[in-house]
């Protein structure tokens, strides 16, 4: 039984099984990825490689043959480093992890929740060689901080509402279906600790630095704060604040991971997280 299985996770009956002590293929460019996918279910006439990202390298594949109406899929494959900085490690269970919250959430997001947020359908793991097969959720996309900014005055104050409230609720109900910690997501999350860990980083532990003065590489940002009335008593609470975050954590949620199809009649928001803890 492959660990995708053994997780209850996508595996798609068509694919192979890797041999377990086989070596792990490097799917880092387009030739490689449409050999992988070579008389398979998912075997593509072209791969398009897609820019954007730091840590994973991600193809659009055309197919040969239509998969539940759909043309094109997105593949994502993972290295043990990430594909920016090749002198970082990420935990390669990131797509394990990542899977199972998209797999988890997309179950119970539909038919109980606003159809304006999707979860892509992720329809196959490859464990062994850190493949991730999703839905495609088309070429007219930009994420929602391009869309917000590019698109201009074409996005009416209704619209931007719209995604706002859209956004609001499905958090919350992730959030209020979480709490009780429902099939045990929150203890399997709680394992993902590297990226609580630079979740923490990132939000909380430059905070105190940067409005103490300590971190000179944040002087470009004095004039912005030169007026900001801080308690600095306050400060050294943040500390005690990353510890928790490090410990309690639902998600990241940066504007560049939602993605905003806007071909329909209303924009649709696509939702690609990495659901960590609550």
């Amino acid at each position: 039984m492959s660990a995708a299985e053994e997780h209850h996770l996508p595996f798609h009956p068509g694919m192979p099984t890797p041999t377990p002590s086989s070596e792990s293929l490097s799917l880092t460019s387009a030739p490689t990825v449409e050999a992988y996918l070579a008389n398979t279910p998912f075997a593509c006439q072209s791969v398009t490689y897609l820019t954007g990202g730091t840590i994973n390298y991600l193809y659009r594949i055309h197919l040969l043959e239509p998969l539940e109406g759909s043309q094109t899929l997105i593949l994502k494959h993972a290295q043990p480093v990430t594909k920016v900085w090749e002198d970082t490690a990420w935990d390669l269970r990131r797509q394990m992890f990542e899977v199972d919250a998209m797999t988890r959430v997309r179950s119970r997001l539909y038919g109980s929740h606003s159809s304006v947020v999707t979860i892509p359908k992720v329809h196959h793991l490859d464990v062994h060689n850190h493949v991730i097969i999703m839905e495609d959720c088309g070429p007219d996309l930009f994420t929602l901080t391009e869309y917000l900014s590019s698109c201009g005055d074409a996005v009416s104050p209704e619209t931007a509402r719209a995604i706002g409230v859209a956004l609001g609720e499905f958090l919350a109900s992730m959030h209020n279906w979480s709490r009780s910690n429902p099939d045990g997501i929150l203890d399997l999350f709680d394992e993902n600790q590297q990226a609580k860990d630079v979740g923490a980083e990132f939000y909380y532990d430059r905070v105190a630095p940067t409005l103490d003065g300590s971190d000179k590489s944040s002087n470009e940002l004095s004039p912005l704060l030169s007026g900001l009335q801080t308690d600095r008593s306050n400060i050294k609470h943040i500390s005690t604040l990353a510890q928790e975050y490090r410990s309690k954590l639902f998600s990241d949620r940066v504007p560049g991971r939602d993605v905003v199809s806007s071909a329909a009649s209303r924009p649709i928001i696509s939702i690609s997280f990495h659901l960590q803890n609550n």
